[in-house]
């Protein structure tokens, strides 16, 4: 019987030699360095087509850890990038970029970016909990019914966490949390 994720995953909690799981995480981290940079970056129309990772999760692991920009996959963050713009823009996209990270550098770049060619609406996650997709149907003009799009709760919210998870994403994230809570939940951004 092969090997399954939950086995690796309960060695990892449970052994307690280091050098073992060391060990695996290395060839984990190996596989995925080969997977982003061999595999999907080498040929550009898969990578931007259908990335070798679902909706560049691994991207998103490295933007998440504080990889700075210099440590990824170049071509796999622009194309991630263009999908976000293209989204603005009302474009055809490969994928929706909900959840999508980008460098608070690059999310302002579009936030304050004074000589826009386009309407902008920015909406915090947690605006749909309080309005829904109201904003949206009113931004975009739509004839459809916002009782028909139900809110679901994010399952991972670092809110519910114990005060020594909260801690730790407070030293590791503290300044973009404050940052993004400062934002406000709904914004319309117009050209000028």
């Amino acid at each position: 019987m092969p090997l399954t994720p939950e086995d690796i995953l309960k060695f990892l909690d449970n052994e307690s030699e280091a050098k073992f799981k060391s060990e695996l995480l290395d060839l984990l981290r190996k596989r995925i360095d080969n997977l982003c940079i061999d595999e999907c970056e080498r040929d550009r129309i898969q990578c931007t087509l259908t990335p070798l990772c679902s909706r560049r999760f691994l991207l998103k692991l490295r933007i998440k850890n504080d990889l700075k920009y210099e440590d990824l996959p170049k071509f796999c963050y622009s194309v991630h990038k263009g999908v976000i713009e293209r989204f603005f823009r009302n474009k055809t996209v490969v994928y929706r970029p909900y959840d999508a990270f980008l460098y608070k550098e690059h999310a302002l770049g579009y936030l304050e970016n004074d000589n826009r060619k386009y309407d902008l609406l920015f909406m915090r996650y947690e605006a749909l909990s309080e309005f829904g997709i109201s904003p949206l149907i009113s931004f975009w003009s739509l004839d459809v019914n916002p009782t028909v799009y139900k809110f679901r709760k994010r399952k991972s919210d670092w809110k519910n966490e114990s005060d020594e998870i909260k801690e730790l994403l407070e030293k590791k994230y503290g300044d973009i949390m404050r940052w993004y809570e400062s934002l406000p939940l709904v914004k319309e951004y117009n050209r000028k």
